[in-house]
Parts: structure tokens; C-alpha cells; sequence
């Protein structure tokens, strides 16, 4: 039983739809978000210092 949910974390199916997949994807989705929010927030603020006098 242990050795099957290790290979299955291992290997992960369609059709057994394991969390750790989804949670995987989750985490590198958020990651690449905040990068994105980041980003244009630095953009922002530099945008913000050049315009002052």
C-alpha cells in the first residue's frame, strides 16, 4: 500500500488525479503570479521616482 502511493507521487496518473500534482502546478502558478505583480509594481514605482522632480 505505502510502496503504491509512493510510486503514484512518483508517477502521477490521470486518472488516480493525485493532489500532489495539482499542488505542485498550484505552487508554480502562484510563484510565476507574484513575479508578474512584482515586476510591474517595481515598474510602477520607478515610473513614479522619474516623473518627481
Amino acid at each position: 500500500m505505502a510502496r503504491r502511493t509512493s510510486l503514484r507521487s512518483f508517477h502521477p496518473t490521470q486518472e488516480s488525479g493525485t493532489p500532489w500534482m495539482t499542488s505542485r502546478a498550484r505552487e508554480t502558478a502562484r510563484r510565476r503570479r507574484t513575479a508578474k505583480a512584482r515586476s510591474i509594481m517595481t515598474t510602477r514605482t520607478e515610473a513614479i521616482e522619474k516623473s518627481r522632480p
